[in-house]
Formats: structure tokens, sequence, C-alpha cells
């Protein structure tokens, strides 16, 4: 079974032989990877019934229904304290994504590790989780189907070294390894803004203004960050 890009990025990051939650597993195939590739034991849940349905079908035709365990749950509610070492959470907003973590304390004090692929907000993603008790461990960018993807990779623990305000909103594992993917990824988001700053010129309204100065703060902070590869 081959991977999409982004799945191989989030199943790579999963250490081996652990007992895992892949919240918003889908069809399954990041839990079918992990059980065959990283001696995992996986619970895969899901909050709507089709894909978990047809989850199912895939781990049964793998052979794999005595390793991983399908349940319909709204993110970790199915999942007893204590019986995983990692959750992997993919494929969503960051609000969501840290929403559920933090909906599920228990759970998640006893985890060794946690990866969340967040869609956006990865900002609020790397606070919020730091916040549980975690520090960041790896972060990978890459590009799939014509759109960039960010996972981050936490264990319990504190940072060493306290984030500045440009490193929560744009890491520093990436930034410290001058991951070109990621360099692309920036490059293109700073563009972005400055062609929004641009329509906003001809605009004086005083919500212009506000989003103006809003993006100049931001594309100040996206700067620092690309300061890295100089």
């Amino acid at each position: 079974m081959e991977l999409s890009k982004r799945l191989q990025m989030n199943a790579d990051l999963v250490r081996q032989r652990q007992r895992v939650a892949d919240v918003g597993c889908d069809h399954g195939y990041v839990s079918i990877y992990l059980s065959k590739q990283k001696e995992c034991s996986c619970i895969a849940l899901d909050v709507n019934a089709g894909p978990l349905a047809i989850a199912k079908e895939n781990i049964a035709m793998a052979g794999l229904s005595d390793q991983i365990t399908c349940r319909l749950s709204d993110g970790l509610c199915e999942v007893e304290p204590g019986e995983v070492d990692a959750v992997l959470i993919a494929g969503m907003g960051g609000m969501l994504a840290t929403r559920i973590v933090q909906q599920s304390r228990e759970v998640v004090k006893t985890l060794r590790q946690l990866v969340i692929q967040a869609q956006s907000d990865l900002d609020h993603v790397r606070r919020e989780i730091c916040a549980l008790g975690f520090l960041i461990d790896r972060e990978e960018c890459c590009y799939d189907n014509g759109k960039f993807y960010l996972a981050i990779s936490f264990l319990p623990g504190t940072q060493k070294q306290e984030y500045k305000p440009f490193e929560w909103h744009y890491g520093r594992d990436l930034l410290e390894r001058k991951d070109n993917t990621y360099r692309i990824f920036l490059e293109k988001e700073r563009q972005k803004k400055m062609d929004v700053m641009e329509k906003l010129k001809s605009n004086s309204s005083d919500n212009s203004r506000k989003r103006m100065a809003e993006l100049k703060e931001q594309l100040g902070l996206l700067e620092q960050a690309l300061e890295a590869y100089c």
C-alpha cells in the first residue's frame, strides 16, 4: 500500500511499537501502515460511520483485524486513559485538533507522543499543546496534490529554550534544518500577504487600515522566519 505524501509524513513521525489512537482515521490507511511497518497496535477512530465502515473493511482485507480496532468516536471520547501511548490527529483545523486534546486531558497526560497535522492555526496548536506539558520534538512539511501540509510531533516535557513570537507562528525545527519545502511555503505565504497589502492600499476604510496593520505584523514575523535561510 502506497500512502500519499501527506499521510506518509504523518505516519513517519509516529514512533515504532506503540499503541496508537488514529483520530480521524478516514479509510484506515495510516493505521494499516503503522501496524505493518512500525509494529503498532492501533485504534482507528472516526466521528463518521461511513468512512469508519470502509476502514474496517480495509483493515479486514489487510488481515489486521486483531491488531486494529475501529471505534465510532468524537475525538478521543471512546479511548480510556492509559489505553494508548500515542495519538495521531490529522486532516482537520488546528482549533478543532487542539480542542480534541484539551477535552481528553486524562487520556493525553498518559501519552508518550502526540502527532498533529493541522490544516490551520498552527501557532495556536503549538502554544496550547505545549501549555499542556508537551514540547515540540520535530516538525515536517510536504507538498502534496497542490497543497502544503505541516505536521508536528510533541513529546511530554518542557521546551529547553523558550519560543520567540515568530517561532510560535512558524516553528523552529524546520527553520534550523533549513528545510527547502518549508522555505518555498514561507516564500509563497509572504507573497500572498504582500499581494493583499497592495490591494488594501487603495482602500482607506477603518477595516482596511486595521487589516493592513495586522498584515504588517504578520509579515514581520514571517520575515524573521525566513532569515533562517539567509
